[in-house]
């Protein structure tokens, strides 16, 4: 091959480099998309899940009717929570002198701190238990007993990260960004048998199958969930989380002190 000898004109120079920087241009990474608000919930979800419980209130409204509970939600070992509200507002003023009354939920079952009563299931019991198929039907029971990613009070955060249905909203409170979702029945996962199950349960009148479930979250700096509000139909639950923290230790009471009114209810909301 000949030897070209002589000087390289100043074009052949600047064409010669910019020939150089071509593939490196090429190779370079480009600037990096900012997260999409689904994926930011979806964080949410995933560091509220490996906490495993969380302290807050939680405000559900069923056709008008307003229930607020001090709530312990407990889900790394199995779902539990530990909750109060009035007594009256649900229903069992007559059932203990305490103006409040306490509620556990472990591995699918709800035991009530009553008083002991002169006569039935609950004589001389200081709990009485209703198992959860009572009030969601055997379909949904099932998710509230071992292991289910829904046990997280946050899941339906992951749940709207994997639809994608999610904006940010100009409204959040200080140090708080909210999120507006929407949810359609079959994009509930696991959550699906408790709102929407193919036989009624005890929320049926108030959810009226309603055909989507409408999110809202605010997440502070921290990452986390401050507040999740649920709407399905007549019924909204809205959680208010004031931290999270290590799995709570949520234990059901000793059987020989529960009363079992699980058929009562059964028979009341027709779930039999």
């Amino acid at each position: 091959m000949p030897v070209i000898r002589g000087r390289i004109s100043a074009r052949t120079q600047a064409a010669a480099a910019l020939a150089l920087l071509l593939p490196l241009a090429g190779c370079a990474d480009p600037s990096p998309l900012p997260p999409r608000p689904s994926d930011l919930v979806g964080r949410a979800a995933d560091r509220a899940g490996r906490l495993g419980a969380a302290d807050g209130t939680q405000t559900t409204v069923m056709n008008g009717a307003t229930t607020t509970w001090r709530t312990t939600y407990s889900w790394g070992e199995g779902y539990a929570t530990d909750a109060t509200t009035d007594a009256d507002a649900l229903g069992m003023g007559r059932l203990t002198k305490q103006r409040d009354i306490r509620c556990l939920l472990v591995d699918g079952v709800y035991y009530y701190d009553v008083d002991p009563q002169p006569s039935g299931p609950l004589r001389g019991k200081e709990w009485m238990k209703v198992d959860s198929s009572a009030v969601y039907g055997d379909e949904g029971a099932r998710v509230l007993r071992g292991d289910s990613p829904a046990h997280n009070p946050a899941y339906l955060l992951d749940r709207l990260r994997a639809t994608g249905s999610v904006t940010k909203e100009d409204d959040g409170e200080k140090g708080l960004t909210h999120y507006k979702g929407a949810l359609k029945p079959e994009d509930l996962g696991d959550l699906r048998a408790l709102y929407f199950p193919k036989k009624p349960n005890a929320f049926s009148p108030a959810t009226g199958y309603a055909a989507i479930v409408l999110v809202d979250t605010w997440i502070g700096s921290d990452g986390l969930p401050a507040r999740i509000t649920e709407h399905i139909g007549g019924l909204t639950i809205d959680m208010n989380f004031r931290r999270f923290h290590a799995t709570a230790g949520i234990t059901a009471p000793p059987p020989d002190r529960v009363g079992d009114m699980t058929a009562q209810y059964k028979k009341a909301y027709g779930t039999q």
